[in-house]
Parts: structure tokens; C-alpha cells; sequence
């Protein structure tokens, strides 16, 4: 060996291996605190996370929902989103976050009522893929969709054992219980007393019956009862003598004018009451008869 030029500080010998960049993210459903989506639909956030990217440089990300199937497969909702940024300016490597939205229809989240829903997201250089985060497992990138409400009711009238009205009126009470239902969230409860002919065709009364309330607090979902009160009156009930009636209910959110749960089943005998007859009358003559006594 006659020479070496071994100087590890020599700008001139030097060069770089690109950095890995990588990608982290968070998704939050918009004005939700436990981050549960509406079965109305809404936003979904996702943050990126960006570290090692070259800096004043457009990137762009593919970010979709995907779902969890009975095998333990993540598989996509078909909820998809873009979105493009540039780096900040600098030397070296930047990192930084950005966020990519996503819309999600009333339509999408009655699909995957009560599942758990997590973000895939795709890093881009122009159409080289230089990071991904795909981890159905991450809690950070994991949002739920509401449970579907379901309630079922059980009509009693008021002072009557045999659940059968009298033709001068009273009060119906109907026993609504609920499940799946947000906790510490006031709901509304909105009912209507309907006929049911021998042929089987329904027909409204007019008389309804509404209550409002508030389910307990807690975190999650909670289940429970909620009465609501009829008041017949005695031209209804005379109108309905004899006849089958059947209490139908509606659930709704508080100030919302579509139902998120329905009870409407003219079969069901928990939801019936019937309207009593008038009762039978005889009368009795008494006449003379042809010998003199009397018969009645």
C-alpha cells in the first residue's frame, strides 16, 4: 500500500442511503367522545403521523376503511378517501402529521352497525409506495359503529286484568324496553294506538302518546324499560267495540324525525288490548196464557 484516503468526516467521500419513511395514524369519529359513528352516518378523521419524508415534497395518501370478517380477515368496506400534501421546507428529513377525511352514509353505517371499523392508510411518492400502516389491531386507528336500537313493548290497560278496555275509555300504559342504546343520552319514544280488523287490515285511531327520556349514565350501551301513557276516550272506544287494537312504537334520537327503532307487529299479543262488548241484555215479559197463569 503506498496511499489511503481515509476521512470519515470528508464531505466529498460521502453519500446517504434514503431513510425509511413510516406512517402512524388516528382515527376519530367528528363530535363523538367515545368515538362511536352515528347510525346516521358522519365524519371520520384520520390523522397521519409522518416521519423521514424529504422535505417540500408532494405526497399523497390512499387511505380505506376496512372491516373484520368471521374468518379474522380485514376486508374492505369499500369506504374509500384521498388526500395529497407537501412537506414542509427544510433540510435533511421532515416529519409532521396531515389528515385524510372520510364520509360515511347513514346507508354505510347501518351496514356495520355494532362493528368495529379500522383506517388503512397508503403513503405515495408520486406511484411508488413508500409507506403503509395496515394494522387491523391498532386501537389508534380503530373506530366503532353504533349498535342498531331495537325495542319491543307490552300493552296493559289500566285496572283491567283481562287487558280489555272499557267502552267508557281509561288509560293504556305500554311498557317499552329498549336495548342497545347510548348511555346517559336522552331519546324520544313516539306511539300510536292502531285497529286491527278480522281480515287483518290497520288502520290509525288518532290516538298517540309521546315521552321523552334519558337512559343511565355510564359508558357504552345500557338497556332498559320507558312507559308510555295512552288516554282512549270513550267515543274511540265505543267506536272500536269489541275490536282488537295493537299499541305501535317508533324510537327516536331527541331531535331527530327518523326512527332508529320500530315495534310495529299487528300479531303480537304483548302490544294488544281489545275493547270490550256491550253486555247482553234479556228481557222478560210476563203475559197471561190460556188457563189463566201467568208465563213468563
Amino acid at each position: 500500500m503506498v496511499a489511503e484516503h481515509k476521512d470519515l468526516n470528508d464531505t466529498e467521500q460521502t453519500f446517504w442511503v434514503e431513510r425509511k419513511p413510516t406512517i402512524g395514524t388516528t382515527a376519530l369519529v367528528s363530535g363523538s367522545e367515545d368515538n362511536i359513528l352515528a347510525l346516521t352516518g358522519g365524519e371520520v378523521v384520520d390523522t397521519v403521523a409522518y416521519t423521514d419524508l424529504k422535505p417540500s415534497t408532494t405526497y399523497k395518501l390512499d387511505g380505506t376503511i376496512m372491516y373484520t370478517n368471521t374468518a379474522g380477515a380485514a376486508v374492505s368496506t369499500g369506504i374509500t378517501s384521498t388526500a395529497e400534501f407537501t412537506t414542509p421546507a427544510g433540510e435533511g428529513y421532515v416529519s409532521g402529521t396531515t389528515t385524510v377525511s372520510f364520509t360515511i352514509s347513514a346507508a354505510d353505517a347501518a351496514r356495520f352497525a355494532g362493528q368495529d371499523l379500522v383506517v388503512f392508510e397508503r403513503l405515495y411518492l408520486g406511484t411508488d409506495l413508500v409507506a403503509v400502516h395496515e394494522d387491523k389491531d391498532d386501537e389508534d386507528q380503530t373506530f366503532e359503529v353504533e349498535r342498531k336500537p331495537s325495542i319491543g313493548t307490552t300493552a296493559k290497560v289500566e285496572g283491567a286484568d283481562d287487558n280489555v278496555l272499557s267502552l267508557e275509555g281509561g288509560t293504556v300504559t305500554d311498557t317499552v324496553a329498549y336495548t342497545n342504546l347510548k348511555a346517559g343520552t336522552q331519546y324520544r319514544i313516539s306511539g300510536e294506538i292502531m285497529h286491527v280488523a278480522t281480515d287483518g287490515t290497520v288502520t290509525a285511531t288518532g290516538v298517540a302518546g309521546e315521552a321523552t327520556f334519558t337512559t343511565p349514565a355510564g359508558t357504552g350501551y345500557v338497556s332498559g324499560t320507558q312507559d308510555v301513557v295512552f288516554t282512549v276516550p270513550a267515543a274511540i272506544a265505543s267506536a272500536y267495540e269489541g275490536e282488537k287494537l295493537v299499541v305501535f312504537e317508533s324510537l327516536y334520537g331527541l331531535d331527530s324525525e327518523t326512527p332508529i327503532a320500530e315495534h310495529k307487529d299487528k300479531d303480537d299479543v304483548k302490544q294488544t288490548f281489545w275493547i270490550d262488548t256491550p253486555p247482553e241484555v234479556i228481557v222478560k215479559k210476563k203475559v197471561t196464557g190460556p188457563k189463566g197463569d201467568d208465563v213468563t
